[in-house]
C-alpha cells in the first residue's frame, strides 16, 4: 500500500511542477502565437485532470488513513 501511495503523491507533485512549467512557457511564448495557444489549451486541461485524480484517489484515502481526514479532504 505504501508504494501506492508514494506513486500517488509523487504523481501531484509532477502535475503541479507541469503547471509550473507551462505557466513559464505561456508567460515566454510569443501572444497570439499557435505555441501559445496550445499552452492555454494544456492549461485548461491538466488542472481538471489533476482535479479527478484527487477526487478518485487522494480524498478518499485521506478520509481512510488520516485521523480527523474529512476537514482535511474538505
Amino acid at each position: 500500500m505504501a508504494g501506492g501511495r508514494d506513486n500517488v503523491i509523487a504523481e501531484l507533485v509532477t502535475d503541479h511542477r507541469e503547471v509550473e512549467e507551462m505557466s513559464a512557457r505561456f508567460d515566454k511564448a510569443v501572444p497570439g502565437s499557435e505555441d501559445r495557444k496550445q499552452i492555454v489549451h494544456e492549461l485548461t486541461i491538466e488542472p481538471v485532470r489533476h482535479s479527478v485524480a484527487e477526487e478518485e484517489h487522494l480524498y478518499p484515502a485521506v478520509r481512510r488513513h488520516v485521523p480527523g481526514g474529512d476537514a482535511p479532504a474538505d
